[in-house]
Parts: structure tokens; C-alpha cells; sequence
């Protein structure tokens, strides 16, 4: 029997949502979100659902897709750091490798990537998302080809029907769909004139910078510092250890917090005083402790863009849209790892001054354009509280997607004390743009997150 918190958390979803089996589907224009056809033709009597059922669907999915994404992204960091690791026994040698050349063995991997990202992007919105990455990984490596199933709640087989509709209705409240299927120019244009988009590219390719070059220098900047071969790779252990307890730390101070640009200037300040102390501090053998531990500090990078990836995602809404934001932020990716090992060269040894300081005034870049988003997502907040008022809506309006069970009852009536013009849930249910594939500056109902 549900509890008197569940059943309110019930009605919270029917007030939110219109009853999927009462459309037709005949109606439903051909350029909206299939998540809207989805709930159209579901064979499911109740459209509500308690707090504990939504918990329940959630957790069904995370067990199966954060494996397969914890996997693929562990042998990608995998295949990537192999290239540092055996730089410090010989490669330069043996290849006859000087100046920057090794610099661009670094690089080379995401010219690639950066060429394919417009394809990509066009792809990804024309195809189903899970078999373009199901084959994309196959071409990489046939072991990871598993991850067809990370994407599309709509699809899955593990999933019964009104499971489905649970999976998909709770994404109602983000107001961001889930894939339309239809490339829209309109909301390519958007996606290049929205100042945001720009931060959020600015950011990724400073971060890549500095982690560019340290990942592919790093072992020779510990060698550098009086180790040998071996020492160099065994300290490098611990690097990896604190990039973990750094990205996991940074993302429950976001979510406790509900403030990524803040988290993410924070974060940037251990890798500033980190790469301040490889600067200053004299290389001798006293002090390989001390520059150990700033290159430890400087480990805390890792933590910056996942924040920056989970950021522009809740910020972005439009199928076509956020493949052109993705793409954007990714195009900023390769472009910084392209970059940051070309600062460094194997004539700057051991100090590494240029790679460094451009390190340095990457951090800093990284932390103040982190704590400069925030205040114009602000402004857009603003922008669709007086388009709702005018609209006849609710001025305030609260995301409860990024809401614990706990708060949605205090949310709801945040809502209704904001009042206008009679919304209440029937009014909601009407006029719900949450899967009609329209961007985040389009939908007035769309609400930004610092």
C-alpha cells in the first residue's frame, strides 16, 4: 500500500502529465519528440506513478548503463594514457623522435575526432543514438559493442511497458525530450548564436589544454623531477587515485549544492597552486616531494569536465540542438588535446616552462569563465519567468527533475504561491512543452541550472 508521501508524489505526475492512452496519435505533429509518440501508443491504463516506482525504474536503468559507460570510458582512458607511459622508456629514442614531434603523436587522435564531429552530430540526431555508439565502439574495439543498450528508455528490452512510461515521463520535468529524429536548421543557428554554447566551448578547450599536455608529458615531468623509469610510473598511481576521489568529491558538491560553476572554480584552484608550485619550487633532491605533490594537485583537473559535460547537457534543450551543443563542446575537446601537448616539447626539459605557464593560464581562464555562466543562466531565467507571466503561467516555476522526494512537496507550492492566471495542473498538461522539441530559449517553461 503506498504511503500518504507516494500517493502525493503520484498526483504530482498526473498534474505534470497528460494521460498517454487518451491522445491520438493521428494528431501529434511529425516533428515532435518521439517520446510524445511513445506515450501516445502505450497500452498503459495509469499514467501516474508514485515516488518509489520512479526510484525503482531508475535504478533498473543505472544498473545496466553506468557498467557499460564506466567500462567503455576506463579502456578509452586506457588506450589513451598508453602513450605517456611508454614515452619514459625509450619511445623518443628509439623512433628518433625530436622537438614537438612527440607532441603530435598526442595530438594526431583528435584532428580525427575533430574532422568527424559535424558528421557525428547530424548522424546522431537521423539514427538511433545507441547503434551509432554500439558501432562506433565496434569499430574501436568488438568487446565494448555491449553499449547499444546505454541509450532509449523507450526500447529497452528489461523494461516492461509502464516501466517505460515511468522512464519517460519523469524526463517530462526537465523539459528537454529525448529525440525527435528530425535534423532542424533553425536550431542549428541557435545553437551558434546562443552565448552560453560559446562559455561552454571556451571552458572545454581550456581544460583540454592543460590536461592534453599533462596526460601526454606526464611521466616524463615525473622523471624530470630526479625518478627513475620505474619510480615515475609508480607515483603515477596515486594520480590516478585522486583524480577518482576528485571527480567523485567535485560531483556531490555540485549535487548537494546545485552549483557546478561554483564547483568547478573551487576544484580549479588545486591545479592552480599545483602547477604554481612545479613553477617556483627549485628542482633538487630535496624538494621531489614537494613537485610530487603539486603534480598531485594538478590531478584534480579530471574533475572539471565532467562537471562541464553534465552542465551544458541540463542546459541545453532541442534534439538537433543538443547533438550541435555536444558536438560543440567535443569539437572544444580535441581542439584543446590538439593544442596542449604542442605547448610542451622534449627541448623544454626538465622544466617544461612554456607547457606549464600555459597550464597555469589555462586554469585560471577555465575558473573564471565557470563563474561567469552562471550569472548569465540567471539572466535566461529571468527572460522566461516574464514570458510565462505573460503567458498567463505561473511565474515560478521549480525543475523537480533535479529534485529529491523530499523537496517536490515544497516545490509544488513554491509553484502555486507564484500564482497567474489560473495554472494549475490542468492548465500544466495543456500547455507542456516538454516533449514538443523545442530549444531552452524557445520554451518559456525551460528552467536553467547553475
Amino acid at each position: 500500500m503506498a504511503s500518504p508521501s507516494d500517493t502525493k508524489d503520484a498526483i504530482t505526475h498526473v498534474e505534470q502529465a497528460p494521460q498517454p492512452t487518451t491522445v491520438n496519435t493521428t494528431t501529434i505533429p511529425h516533428n515532435v519528440d518521439t517520446a510524445a509518440k511513445f506515450l501516445a501508443s502505450a497500452h498503459v491504463q495509469d499514467a501516474s506513478f508514485t515516488y518509489s516506482e520512479e526510484r525503482s525504474v531508475l535504478r533498473r536503468i543505472d544498473a545496466r548503463v553506468l557498467p557499460l559507460l564506466l567500462g567503455a570510458y576506463f579502456f578509452q582512458q586506457l588506450d589513451k594514457s598508453s602513450l605517456s607511459y611508454v614515452s619514459i622508456f625509450g619511445l623518443q629514442k628509439d623512433a628518433h623522435l625530436v622537438g614537438r614531434q612527440y607532441s603530435w603523436l598526442g595530438s594526431i587522435l583528435y584532428l580525427a575526432q575533430l574532422v568527424m564531429q559535424p558528421l557525428a552530430a547530424f548522424i546522431l540526431v537521423k539514427l538511433p543514438t545507441g547503434k551509432v555508439i554500439a558501432t562506433a565502439i565496434l569499430l574501436w574495439g568488438a568487446t565494448l559493442a555491449v553499449m547499444a543498450s546505454c541509450r532509449g528508455p523507450m526500447k529497452a528490452k528489461y523494461l516492461t511497458e509502464r516501466e517505460k512510461v515511468i522512464a519517460v515521463e519523469r524526463l517530462r520535468a526537465n523539459q528537454m525530450g529525448i529525440q525527435s529524429g528530425h535534423w532542424r536548421w533553425d536550431q542549428v543557428w541557435e545553437t551558434f548564436l546562443d552565448f552560453k554554447t560559446w562559455c561552454w566551448f571556451v571552458a572545454i578547450v581550456a581544460i583540454s589544454i592543460a590536461s592534453g599536455g599533462i596526460s601526454t608529458f606526464g611521466n616524463l615531468i615525473i622523471k624530470d623531477f630526479g625518478y627513475t623509469n620505474f619510480q615515475s610510473i609508480l607515483f603515477n598511481i596515486p594520480f590516478g587515485f585522486i583524480q577518482i576521489v576528485a571527480i567523485l568529491g567535485s560531483s556531490l558538491f555540485a549535487t548537494r549544492f546545485k552549483r557546478k560553476g561554483l564547483t568547478i572554480a573551487l576544484v580549479a584552484i588545486l591545479p592552480i597552486l599545483g602547477t604554481i608550485l612545479m613553477l617556483t619550487v627549485p628542482r633538487n633532491s630535496h624538494n621531489k616531494g614537494v613537485l610530487l605533490f603539486g603534480y598531485y594537485l594538478v590531478s584534480c583537473l579530471a574533475a572539471i569536465t565532467p562537471i562541464i559535460y553534465a552542465w551544458h547537457v541540463q542546459n541545453t534543450a532541442g534534439d538537433t540542438k543538443k547533438k550541435c551543443t555536444s558536438a560543440m563542446v567535443f569539437i572544444g575537446m580535441c581542439t584543446g588535446n590538439v593544442i596542449g601537448p604542442l605547448l610542451y616539447s622534449l627541448d623544454d626539459a626538465p622544466l617544461y616552462r612554456p607547457g606549464l605557464i600555459s597550464n597555469l593560464v589555462m586554469f585560471v581562464l577555465v575558473a573564471l569563465v565557470a563563474l561567469a555562466i552562471p550569472v548569465y543562466l540567471k539572466v535566461l531565467n529571468g527572460r522566461h519567468e516574464r514570458r510565462r507571466e505573460e503567458l498567463g503561467k505561473s511565474r515560478v516555476r521549480v525543475d523537480e527533475s533535479m529534485l529529491k522526494k523530499g523537496e517536490i512537496g515544497v516545490a509544488k507550492e513554491v509553484e502555486m504561491e507564484g500564482g497567474g492566471g489560473g495554472g494549475g495542473g490542468e492548465q500544466r498538461a495543456v500547455l507542456d512543452n516538454g516533449f514538443a522539441d523545442l530549444t531552452d530559449i524557445q520554451n518559456e517553461d525551460f528552467i536553467y541550472v547553475y
